[in-house]
């Protein structure tokens, strides 16, 4: 496959408040009718942002498409609400779709990048070509400094990527709760993203810190 020397960036930094996100098909679906409970710390800032108990177990599914280079799509489900919490970027590097997440308290108030993870897809061949850990045995194993393999389809592979540093203020408290939350929000993202995109998971996945 050809490669391109420069990134092409699809969208840069979606804001979610600007309403970039669309809900699929004409009946709305709920999102969680029963999410996970929030720490003191992060249900009071939460609420401060208008985003009640309430307002999370009634809150609708909306989805993010990423355009793929080859015209296809992708698309993230996602909780109405979180439409204040995080920015996303979705970039096109050397043919490889990378979709980030970023939390807004720690890119905008704290001023850290707020780096939560990434999800690229790899053809087969650009993995071989990249990735020291060859296929099979990488299904299990972790992929360069701190990724793993979260499933596959007939042409691609995807890989999920945490950062290997810190990306909030640790000596913020709130920073430290909102992260924390944020990646017990992740396993659910993921999934969905997996069903909703036909993508095969991967079973045999390791856990990333």
């Amino acid at each position: 496959m050809p490669k391109h020397n420069n990134s092409i960036f699809l969208t840069v930094l979606l804001l979610l408040a600007l309403g970039l996100f669309t809900a699929c098909g004409t009946k709305e679906e709920p999102y969680d009718t029963d999410p996970p409970q929030l720490s003191q710390l992060s249900a009071d800032y939460y609420n401060q942002l208008g985003i009640t108990e309430q307002a999370r177990q009634q809150a609708k599914a909306v989805f993010l498409t990423c355009p793929t280079i080859e015209g296809g799509e992708l698309q993230l489900r996602l909780p109405d609400y979180w439409t204040k919490l995080y920015l996303f970027e979705i970039r096109n590097v050397d043919d490889n779709i990378i979709i980030s997440l970023y939390d807004r308290y720690s890119a905008e108030i704290s001023y850290r990048s707020g780096d939560l993870w990434s999800i690229t897809r790899h053809t087969y061949e650009d993995y071989d070509a990249t990735f020291a850990q060859k296929l099979p045995e990488a299904y299990s194993q972790i992929i360069g400094a701190n990724s793993a393999i979260i499933g596959t389809d007939e042409k691609y592979i995807y890989l999920i990527s945490l950062p290997t540093d810190v990306r909030f203020d640790h000596e913020d408290e709130l920073a430290t709760d909102i992260y924390r939350t944020s990646m017990q929000a992740q396993r659910k993202i993921v999934t969905d993203f997996l069903e909703i995109n036909h993508i095969t998971v991967n079973e045999d996945a390791p856990e990333l810190n």
